[in-house]
């Protein structure tokens, strides 16, 4: 019964969404117990999200270009893509709509003293037309959008490739298949290195927060994180797996098990776009979602 227990325990610690808030944890009590000292480990926490900025292009591309390729006949990824922009505006519109009732309810910013004439003085906001924003989707220069980071203009190149390689003749064909293959296992790989790194990466960014900022700044903020906490965990644990069933047949807490590791880099790093290959690490590994 012990050794059950000492294995385990191993298991359990051994997961790595665990091995993440572990390390949010310790970098939290650092950063408090160092304080402006935390900074020095700010490196490893910048190292980290390079990292992981840096397999994001290849790894959309590639893995596009092999689940379009997958596919085969233009029709199916037409409905899949009608799919996804549906499940993309129910959710986009689930969310704002949580979002509006939890402000209205709490009413955060009620006697709230923030000095916004100050900080707005310097903004210059810019309303962009939509069909700017949609020229904007496709790039002058592809490998400039790759260099750039235009994840937009990424996903719109690397769909244009998927589906124009379905028109290739038979041997042209399965030599470009098999290199974005080749190319989106070896990223894989690649991404599965960098993310056994985050329990430190984590570790080294909360450290430098709490160490440098501090927690002086929470309570004036208590009702606004609040607002936020609620409106989240709300969207969290009703709207999206309510979406989610709907959609995926999936039972929501068997995959959001499989996506913790995304969910805990997600919260730690602050960043969307670094967290993107966590993400599909944990849709293509854990969630069994594969994309061919």
């Amino acid at each position: 019964m012990v050794a059950e227990r000492g294995g385990a325990r191993r298991r359990w610690v051994h997961q790595l969404h665990w091995q993440i808030l572990l390390g949010m944890a310790v970098g939290v009590a650092a950063g408090a117990a160092l304080g402006q000292h935390a900074s020095y480990v700010r490196p490893l926490g910048d190292i980290f999200l390079r990292l992981l900025r840096m397999v994001i292009v290849p790894l959309i591309f590639s893995s596009l270009v092999v689940g379009i390729t997958g596919l085969g006949d233009a029709s199916r990824v037409g409905r899949m893509g009608l799919k996804a922009l549906i499940y993309y505006t129910a959710t986009s519109a689930a969310a704002i709509l949580v979002g509006l009732v939890a402000v209205n309810l709490i009413r955060p910013g009620v006697h709230a003293n923030l000095p916004l004439a100050a900080a707005s003085a310097g903004l210059n906001v810019s309303a962009e037309g939509i069909g700017d924003t949609l020229l904007g989707i496709i790039p002058d220069n592809p490998l400039a959008a790759m260099a750039q980071g235009n994840v937009l203009a990424i996903i719109f190149f690397a769909l244009l490739v998927g589906l124009f390689t379905n028109r290739l003749p038979a041997p042209r064909r399965g030599v470009i298949v098999d290199l974005m293959q080749a190319v989106f296992d070896l990223m894989m790989l690649i991404t599965d290195f960098v993310i056994r790194l985050a329990p430190i990466g984590v570790f080294a960014l909360m450290a430098n927060i709490v160490g440098t900022t501090g927690f002086e700044a929470f309570p004036p903020l208590l009702r606004y994180m609040f607002t936020v906490a609620f409106s989240l965990a709300l969207h969290a644990l009703v709207t999206l797996p309510a979406i989610l069933f709907v959609f995926g047949r999936l039972w929501p807490v068997t995959y959001a098990r499989a996506v913790a590791p995304a969910l805990a880099t997600a919260f730690s790093t602050a960043s969307s776009s670094a967290t993107l290959p966590v993400t599909l690490d944990c849709v293509e590994r854990r969630g069994g979602s594969r994309i061919r």
